[in-house]
């Protein structure tokens, strides 16, 4: 069985590449930065060193009508291994472009990524996860193509299947939960 994966992607948007000099603001007291691919290209994730850094406001807001921003339970389901920014550094390891064992799925709607993303992170709509909303085609190809499932008859097979480690706007979003 595949193990989806969610955590809060609070913290690491204080994460960036646009501070690239001698970490005093460390990951961890031995970790300064980690390289990822991200599009093809070497990324470092490094904390932002700016001391003065604030979190963008529109991520401030902690007062939201549920629903739909309600709080997502910390276990999105039975099985479900829910992670932190340490546990994600360490999968982004693991990704190895389509060949790894690993995909770091970006489960916002498109207009989210473009603000920015997980550097190592692919980008699926939660909206493509739903054959209510994209088709059961859809989610199939995907499980093939993508997640390494097999159909075998009326079977699946997960041997080979990715794990996926699954994000979005943090504990009020709930598009990684849909999507899991």
């Amino acid at each position: 069985m595949p193990r989806f994966i969610r955590f809060s992607v609070f913290l690491l948007a204080a994460m960036n590449t646009l501070f690239l000099q001698a970490a005093e603001v460390m990951i961890t007291p031995t970790l300064e930065s980690v390289e990822v691919i991200h599009q093809g290209r070497k990324t470092t994730i490094q904390r932002n060193q700016a001391r003065d850094n604030k979190v963008k406001p529109y991520y401030a807001y902690t007062s939201r009508k549920c629903p739909p921003f309600c709080i997502q339970p910390m276990s999105a389901a039975s099985g479900v291994e829910t992670v932190g920014e340490l546990e994600v550094i360490d999968y982004l390891s693991e990704v190895k472009g389509d060949n790894g064992p690993v995909i770091v799925i970006d489960t916002r709607t498109p207009k989210w990524p473009k603000r920015g993303m997980i550097p190592g992170a692919i980008n699926i709509p939660w909206t493509q996860l739903d054959p209510k909303r994209s088709g059961y085609e859809t989610v199939i190809r995907l499980l093939q193509d993508t997640f390494g499932v097999r159909f075998e008859g009326e079977l699946s097979n997960f041997s080979k299947a990715k794990i996926l480690v699954l994000y979005c706007n943090g504990m009020w979003c709930s598009q990684s939960t849909n999507a899991i």
